[in-house]
């Protein structure tokens, strides 16, 4: 129970996004990099 709270914390932070929907992390950086 211990590793599992520690692999997966129930506060993630802002600048990481979800294991769930990787991709849309992948397109925010892609976004923001070429915004910038």
């Amino acid at each position: 129970m211990l590793s599992r709270h520690s692999l997966q914390p129930l506060e993630p932070p802002p600048y990481t996004s979800p294991p769930r929907s990787p991709s849309i992390s992948t397109e925010a950086l892609s976004g923001t990099i070429l915004r910038l």
